[in-house]
């Protein structure tokens, strides 16, 4: 399967608009279908000297602007691969791909918009691709660009993500806010499950 995480059923595909926008990346590198991830929902943060159901080895990204510094576990954003937030007073998008186990930080303040970033289900060379549904535009993870919509070959501006444990940040970052299991719904429960094979690029 040419997805980010894993997955058994199959569901007809999810078109996007009727709007067509050409691929900016080479032939032969964009796998996969249109297959939105959930929005993550229901965000309750807590500070991380509160936390008692991480075991000291668990591998989480650190992200700290300014005066705040936020914990993310990647065994709880794995599912939704996309997490929007804001710190600090600025928008921003946690992006996170299981196959290749890399993560990015997006400020999603662009251009009189505020992106809101979702894994798309396509990938380059087996990285996700997010979407932002506003602007129908596509950005690949890997290259920190819109690869497909009106913003193509675009940047958007990225900020530093720690990768670390659970016990570093238990240890030197009590009072970071540490965003916890989140609720999604059935009906993007499903989306999630939507996997294609099909090379579409």
């Amino acid at each position: 399967m040419y997805h980010c995480s894993s997955g058994k059923d199959n569901f007809n595909e999810v078109e996007p608009s009727a709007i067509d926008f050409d691929w900016t990346l080479p032939i032969g590198t964009v796998l996969g279908s249109f297959n939105l991830f959930p929005l993550a929902e229901n965000t309750v943060l807590t500070k991380a000297s509160e936390v008692n159901f991480i075991s000291d080895n668990s591998i989480v990204t650190l992200v700290g602007l300014k005066n705040e510094v936020r914990v993310s576990p990647y065994r709880f954003i794995s599912t939704f691969e996309c997490v929007n937030d804001i710190i600090d007073g600025k928008n921003i998008t946690l992006s996170y791909c299981p196959l290749t186990q890399s993560a990015v930080g997006w400020y999603t303040n662009f251009k009189d918009e505020t992106l809101i970033l979702r894994s798309s289900g396509y990938l380059h060379h087996d990285n996700l691709i997010a979407y932002d549904e506003k602007s129908e535009t596509y950005w690949s993870q890997m290259l920190s660009k819109s690869v497909k919509g009106k913003y193509e070959n675009e940047a958007l501006p990225t900020f530093n993500v720690i990768e670390t444990t659970w016990s570093m940040v238990s240890q030197y970052f009590p009072d970071a806010m540490i965003l916890p299991k989140l609720k999604k719904s059935f009906l993007h429960l499903v989306l999630v499950l939507v996997y294609s094979q099909k090379q579409v690029c």
